[in-house]
């Protein structure tokens, strides 16, 4: 009986650590190519840095993103980092 419980104990576990993918297909910024950013990772690094109503997102020929949000307007460089912009 003993052996039942932990059998089912340990397979029931198993199941469930299965059931736990990630949903949130985004990699956080750094984690991309060298090309640079696409536009969901830049809002996402923007967010991160506390912009929030992030709008107006446009990419330059290097890669960086300019837009605004509600502490200002700001610059994504292509390994992410968030600067201020005045």
């Amino acid at each position: 009986m003993k052996m039942l419980l932990a059998a089912l104990l340990l397979t029931g576990t198993a199941s469930a650590a299965f059931a736990q993918t990630a949903t949130n297909t985004m990699a956080p910024p750094g984690t991309m190519a060298p090309k640079g950013l696409d536009e969901a990772h830049a809002r996402y690094a923007a967010e991160a840095a506390g912009y929030s109503n992030v709008s107006n997102l446009t990419s330059d020929k290097k890669g960086d993103w300019m837009g605004a949000g509600t502490k200002g307007n700001f610059m994504i460089d292509t390994s992410g980092k968030v600067t201020p912009q005045n």
